[in-house]
């Protein structure tokens, strides 16, 4: 019943929609990544965003989440975003090198999506400040 402007597993829905659209899609019932479409690690904190996320949002690819756990911990979602936004940074620039490639490829850029509740925002809020010094793909 969606009848309220924006009910909160709609805003979910709309996250995981989203995601879908960068990584390419659903196919045929398997979330498949191309090298050429961007890496999407989602991270999750809060206590009903934390918990209903994890069933609405997907992972797309092994490592695509990062949450707090079972005990649902506030204040580590956007520290999560810093390293894993650091992390897939130096693994794409790793593999280039590996690989015996310029940087720029045709792979896309890993991106990390945050999805706080307004509560644990509130604990690391001020982290948005490390991930805009630091130009992180970060989406809050």
């Amino acid at each position: 019943n969606f009848r309220t402007p924006l009910p909160f597993h709609l805003a979910l829905f709309t996250i995981d929609e989203a995601v879908r659209k960068v990584v390419g899609g659903d196919r045929g019932g398997r979330h498949l990544v191309s090298d050429r479409q961007a890496h999407v690690t989602l991270v999750s904190e809060g206590a009903n965003t934390l918990d209903i996320g994890r069933v609405i949002l997907g992972v797309h690819e092994p490592r695509g989440r990062l949450d707090s756990g079972a005990l649902g911990t506030m204040g580590v979602g956007l520290p999560y975003c810093i390293a894993a936004a650091l992390a897939s940074s130096f693994e794409v620039q790793e593999s280039s090198i590996h690989a015996g490639r310029p940087r720029d490829s045709g792979r896309h850029e890993p991106v990390v999506v945050a999805v706080v509740g307004d509560s644990a925002f509130g604990f690391s809020g001020m982290e948005c400040e490390t991930v805009c010094r630091l130009g992180l793909p970060v989406v809050i």
